[in-house]
């Protein structure tokens, strides 16, 4: 959280929009990204806590909008604009970190040295493609993110500080007054450690819907599943697409498919129907516009953001 989102990808927006002329974008270069990301307002699937915003108010960011434009929204805002060079460099960090947040033990293990070697690309081209005040302490730290996600054995979701700094939000909700604040969370705290009744309700992981936001999943044969229709006994009615019958959003560092990111592009539909259960959708999937009329598929690789 503090290191690659408020660190390295807050600092990479900062010097595109406002930092020396060598990596400096023009104002065309720039309300075009905003444009794209406005665009995307109402998109992003539920478990997103924030729609994407403007360049403009990248000072106001949360560390969940740097980590959206890292793994979704900057690799399709950013191909267009950027110059080939340096959208391959951005790459480099998104795929390395798409690795080391992946879930599944056996695909991540697989390529920790490669995003390891990502890694240590972004770093060692960032002061040519920024400049040398660019590289600081946590832009070198990446180089050392692959040793935690090895050595615990685990995603960096389970390392990360985003499940603290929610739960934040828990505790305040705790404190009626000024006075002894400390007391009334301890006291709140303990309560409900011993309370014999639970009042929380269980939440779903993911949200599956009709709606176009929230209608796509990945299944485990790495084919893309759309739900057009919800079932009284909880099956639902789908749409499958084979990835052979996608294309991928970038070729390099590498194929976009290695992260089952892929492009449906007009005239490629080759659908069939399916009816599936809640078991059977592995994982959901941002399907986001593309500016030649198709759709973006990127998998969801954090938790969840929002509640419902």
């Amino acid at each position: 959280m503090h290191m690659v989102c408020l660190g390295v990808v807050r600092r990479l927006l900062v010097y595109l929009t406002r930092g020396p002329k060598i990596c400096r974008l023009s104002v065309r270069q720039r309300d075009a990204i905003s444009q794209k990301l406005v665009a995307l307002r109402g998109k992003m699937p539920s478990e997103f806590a924030r729609q994407p915003r403007a360049l403009h108010e990248l000072d106001r960011w949360k560390a969940t909008e740097l980590r959206q434009f890292l793994l979704y929204t900057g690799p399709v805002v950013l191909k267009t604009v950027l110059s080939p060079e340096r959208y391959r460099h951005f790459l480099s960090l998104s795929v390395a970190m798409s690795i080391m947040l992946e879930s599944d033990d056996r695909t991540r293990n697989a390529y920790l040295q490669y995003a390891h070697e990502l890694l240590k690309h972004f770093v060692m081209c960032c002061a040519d493609l920024y400049g040398k005040t660019f590289p600081v302490y946590n832009v070198h730290g990446l180089i050392h993110l692959h040793e935690d996600a090895g050595h615990f054995n685990c995603s960096l979701n389970d390392l990360s500080c985003f499940p603290f700094e929610n739960y934040l939000q828990q505790i305040k909700k705790h404190v009626r007054s000024g006075r002894s604040p400390l007391e009334q969370v301890t006291r709140r705290l303990s309560e409900m450690e011993h309370s014999e009744v639970s009042t929380s309700k269980k939440k779903p992981e993911v949200f599956a819907s009709v709606k176009e936001r929230d209608c796509c999943f990945l299944l485990r044969d790495d084919r893309f599943a759309f739900i057009r229709q919800k079932n009284a006994d909880g099956t639902f009615a789908c749409e499958t697409l084979h990835q052979r019958h996608t294309s991928p959003l970038f070729d390099q560092p590498c194929s976009s498919g290695l992260l089952n990111i892929m492009c449906l592009r007009n005239g490629q539909v080759r659908m069939k129907n399916a009816l599936l259960r809640e078991g059977d959708l592995f994982r959901k999937v941002a399907c986001l516009p593309e500016e030649t009329g198709g759709f973006v598929l990127l998998p969801l690789r954090h938790g969840v953001e929002h509640k419902y």
